[in-house]
């Protein structure tokens, strides 16, 4: 049944009772078998890429809907992710129309091209105000699925709810422009309280905050102060979330078996069609949520991979709602660099070389804070009170208190390339120190040309080899020649010494 119901989707348009046939597809598509849910879930995907906003996508997003205020939390994440599929258009109502043809205006007589164009005119703008009240409405749907299933994966397991949130927060991305101010601050309190479980996975939680910056995003293109949002708690939470996904992490065996077990017999996850707009600063590439939560379950095998995945994580996170943003306080950007740097000399290579880049761009994106590295007009740090390294929030850290002291550490590393890197950052805050106003500021091009998303990808040690390959000793390096030069005499002698055969 569902493979012929699947067949009949793509012609449901020809049918009477074509809402019929497409409810009965979600609900095929909604089944908890694969290969029951797979045909029609293709095909609703299929139905949804190839034509903009109809009567089809209303009766699909409706259906949807409908599951989702029924079974709550029961919902097969797969089914979400054919709402990545929508096709929506940026409406203009008061856009100019197009003439008709060349060949029909020269035709055709004044006072008739006047006529034709004005009805084609009236019409136009009839129909665009058809297909925007009809868009509003199944985008208000859309938020309403979103923001229930916010709220029921609260109460699900962690497994379960990563998988029902990576489409939710994706759809969250892709959609926020066409969000209703209603419906913005909704979604930002469910996700408030979401972020606030102590249950939720870091992971999870790292993912919600991208998604925040995203939809905080949303209020940088308006400007009535309905749409201002405070980000100061989602700081503090990324504060608090920063010391366990840089550290190292304990293997579940148990969880992962479970976890691969529910995902045996699963397809890849359907992409996220269309870019999304959590690039951020530093990076040019779009960033999809849901392709980055399906990767857990397969990091999860190798500690090395699941540490880049949770770095890769707390980089994007710290670039949306830190260095993207504007008008922070300078203690808050000191905190986060703070904490931020502490774990430089207890992470791999790669990790330690691409946050010590992001460190190095806070800077320069806030010189103010450069005082805990290169000290104020006294070389002394102007805070007050001890730092703490342990603590929850940004001001009762005092990270202004004293001075960074972990490049000096980082400069004895075992590896050749974060060790070059931190003494060529320490050379530059230390010409920093010495500047006078007046003066030609230092600037270090090869520090600045360094990006953090690119170091983190050009140094993965994951893999098991150590990138770039270290280089030989000079001691190393007489000792073997002067071993290879031993052995080619040796061998020359003993060559020499050997009684040559007589010709027969």
């Amino acid at each position: 049944g569902s493979r012929l119901c699947a067949k009949l989707v793509g012609v449901a348009s020809e049918f009477n009772h074509s809402d019929r046939l497409l409810i009965l597809a979600v609900d095929y598509a909604n089944n908890k078998v694969t290969r029951v849910a797979q045909p029609c879930q293709e095909a609703l995907a299929e139905l949804l890429d190839g034509q903009m906003i109809t009567e089809a996508t209303d009766h699909i997003v409706g259906a949807i809907l409908a599951i989702v205020k029924k079974q709550s939390y029961a919902v097969n994440p797969k089914i979400l992710n054919i709402l990545l599929h929508l096709r929506v258009a940026m409406v203009d109502m008061h856009r100019k129309d197009l003439t008709e043809e060349k060949a029909k205006e020269k035709k055709m007589k004044k006072e008739d091209k006047e006529l034709a164009r004005q009805m084609q005119k009236s019409k136009a703008r009839r129909d665009r105000a058809e297909l925007a009240s009809k868009q509003t409405t199944i985008i208000h749907r859309l938020f309403v699925v979103y923001l229930r299933v916010l709220e029921a994966a609260k109460s699900c397991s962690k497994q379960h709810q990563a998988r029902i949130l990576a489409p939710c927060l994706e759809g969250l991305v892709k959609f926020a422009p066409l969000v209703n101010i209603e419906l913005f601050h909704l979604l930002m309190k469910a996700l408030k309280e979401l972020l606030d479980m102590e249950d939720t996975a870091v992971s999870t939680k790292l993912h919600g905050l991208i998604a925040v910056a995203s939809l905080a995003q949303k209020d940088a293109m308006q400007d009535a102060s309905e749409w201002k949002v405070d980000l100061a708690h989602f700081h503090e939470v990324l504060y608090q979330c920063i010391p366990e996904a840089m550290s190292s992490p304990v293997y579940d065996e148990a969880g992962a078996k479970k976890a691969a077990e529910g995902e045996e017999g699963d397809t890849s996850d359907t992409a996220s069609q269309g870019s999304t707009s959590t690039s951020g600063s530093l990076s040019s590439n779009a960033f999809s949520i849901a392709q980055s939560m399906a990767q857990a379950r397969f990091v999860q095998s190798t500690m090395i991979r699941e540490w880049t995945y949770r770095a890769r994580l707390v980089l994007r996170a710290v670039d949306l709602l830190i260095l993207s943003q504007k008008f922070l306080p300078i203690h808050r950007v000191i905190a986060f660099c703070r904490r931020l740097q502490q774990f430089l000399p207890m992470v791999p290579a790669h990790i330690a070389l691409s946050m010590g880049t992001l460190c190095h761009r806070l800077y320069l994106r806030y010189p103010s804070a450069n005082a805990v590295v290169i000290g104020g007009a006294d070389n002394g740090v102007g805070g007050r009170g001890a730092f703490n390294p342990e603590a929850e929030t940004t001001s009762s850290s005092h990270a202004d208190s004293s001075f960074a002291w972990e490049l000096s550490l980082l400069r004895r590393s075992f590896h050749p390339t974060v060790s070059k890197v931190a003494d060529n950052l320490s050379k530059h805050y230390h010409q920093l120190s010495q500047y006078r106003p007046g003066q030609e500021p230092p600037v270090s091009k090869q520090l600045n040309a360094l990006g953090p998303y690119e170091v983190l990808e050009a140094y993965d040690c994951s893999v098991g080899d150590i990138v770039p390959s270290p280089t030989i000793p000079t001691v190393l390096k007489t000792a073997s020649k002067t071993a290879s030069k031993t052995v080619s005499k040796t061998a020359s002698k003993t060559a020499s010494k050997r009684p040559r055969d007589d010709a027969l």
